[in-house]
């Protein structure tokens, strides 16, 4: 698992899912009217945001969460990205909720 998680080609498409991430939040516009834009940008939206909740699940299975010498939270990326996947877990319950 950890030579997946290593590979240049998972982290490739992981830092394009993070600019596709940035496009999607510049062109997401509450003042936009059309229906099928709105959910197709949520759709994409929350296909990125699972893709990066099982990359953190997949690498905290692999490295250990904390406790170790090389374990998740000893990697400042790693820390930055845990931040991003709580945002969107807290954004996908906000979400839920207010519906």
């Amino acid at each position: 698992m950890a030579l997946f998680l290593d590979n240049s080609y998972f982290e490739s498409i992981i830092y394009n899912l993070i600019a596709l991430n940035a496009v999607i939040l510049m062109i997401d516009d509450p003042i936009v009217k059309s229906e099928y834009t709105n959910q197709t940008l949520k759709l994409i939206g929350n296909f990125i945001s699972a893709v990066f909740i099982i990359e953190f699940l997949l690498k905290v299975i692999t490295m250990g969460f904390f406790i170790g010498k090389h374990t998740y939270v000893k990697d400042p990326f790693n820390v930055l990205d845990l931040l991003v996947v709580l945002i969107s877990i807290t954004t996908f319950w906000l979400e839920l909720f207010n519906n």
